[in-house]
């Protein structure tokens, strides 16, 4: 008798901790559905806010999806293609020929239509060389377009700029603009683990930067 009521209190303790641990995956289960619904919620939302807007983003490196939503106010760049022609330094308004001393056509030069707000976003492990980082410093410093970089493209970024460097991780961000210098910590990078949530993050950093003037 005693030997089957233990057989019994075994079997009903063994039960429990597997309903248990079936509960608690479930919440588990739940609780990430739940929160993977209210991270595209908040992205619809602020695609959607984004369309009253007029800016370009120019995003070097991985761009995240989701992001290809908001059209033509994108320009995705490979770390590879940053150059002057395909990034949003001083540019003049008018179109006329370079010729040489001989009266040799050398090269036609055309204006540039950019769009009246834009940022440029350097995503970490974007690796770039000395000249390109120059093309940078020509856009935000000389064209005043915000920079906001990711990561490791930080350090080279504020070396070049002759700020403190100090180590930072994947985890780590930084906005510069010209006229109030470098801030740390400006997106929750933290709370942007999946491509929908860095890009919600990017898109609310750029109609808050146009909302105060800065962009």
């Amino acid at each position: 008798m005693d030997r089957h009521r233990s057989s019994l209190i075994i079997v009903i303790v063994v039960f429990f901790v597997m309903f248990m641990l079936f509960m608690c995956l479930f919440v588990d289960r739940m609780a990430g559905e739940s929160q993977i619904r209210r991270q595209e919620d908040r992205f619809e939302a602020q695609v959607s806010k984004s369309e009253s807007y007029e800016f370009c983003i120019y995003w070097i490196g991985d761009v995240p999806e989701g992001l290809e939503r908001i059209g033509d106010k994108l320009a995705a760049v490979a770390p590879r293609d940053v150059s002057e022609d395909t990034m949003p330094i001083p540019w003049g308004d008018m179109h006329f020929t370079r010729y040489n001393e001989d009266g040799v056509p050398l090269e036609e030069i055309e204006p540039r239509d950019y769009a009246p707000h834009m940022l440029i976003v350097v995503n970490n492990g974007s690796e770039l060389t000395e000249d390109q980082y120059e093309i940078l410093r020509q856009c935000t410093v000389d064209n005043e377009v915000p920079v906001l970089l990711l990561g490791d493209s930080i350090a080279p970024f504020r070396e070049m700029m002759l700020l403190y460097v100090d180590t930072y991780s994947e985890d780590d961000s930084m906005l510069f603009i010209p006229a109030s210098g470098a801030e740390d910590g400006v997106i929750n990078i933290d709370g942007a683990r999946t491509d929908k949530a860095l890009a919600c993050e990017v898109l609310k950093l750029i109609c808050d930067l146009i909302d105060r003037g800065v962009a």
